[in-house]
């Protein structure tokens, strides 16, 4: 299989991000969904934990 492009780049801080639509190019959209289900619940409470953190040390 060959390397998908990137379509995104994202930057944050130290952190760059780069999204490639090699893995969801050839999905359904019902396997789209699912994959963003999973990521949803694996990233949110993260980010949320984050955000609370941030909000309780005047942060925000």
């Amino acid at each position: 299989m060959a390397e998908g492009k990137i379509v995104k780049v994202v930057k944050s801080g130290n952190v760059t991000m780069y999204f490639h639509d090699d893995y969801c190019r050839d999905k359904t959209p019902e396997d789209v969904k699912a994959i963003l289900d999973r990521i949803a619940a694996i990233v949110y409470p993260a980010l949320k934990s984050a955000h609370m953190k941030k909000e309780q040390h005047g942060s925000a």
